[in-house]
């Protein structure tokens, strides 16, 4: 069951910079996307990050993959 203050973002790397390519609610969801990025040799790189609500109403990033 995904966490209502979780999402997972995949990004992707052009042009020297990080660019968001697609939202999951769940972890497991979010790295099979970005493994399948990945194995594109024109992708230069990928990441999931995980952005949590925290109760205080902050946002939290963490790069998991």
């Amino acid at each position: 069951m995904a966490d209502k203050r979780a999402n997972f973002e995949v990004q992707i790397m052009r042009d020297g910079r990080w660019l968001q390519h697609s939202l999951a609610a769940e972890e497991s969801e979010a790295q099979t996307e970005a493994k399948k990025l990945l194995a594109d040799k024109r992708c230069p790189g990928a990441r999931v990050v995980r952005n949590w609500l925290r109760p205080d109403g902050k946002f939290v990033e963490k790069e998991i993959f």
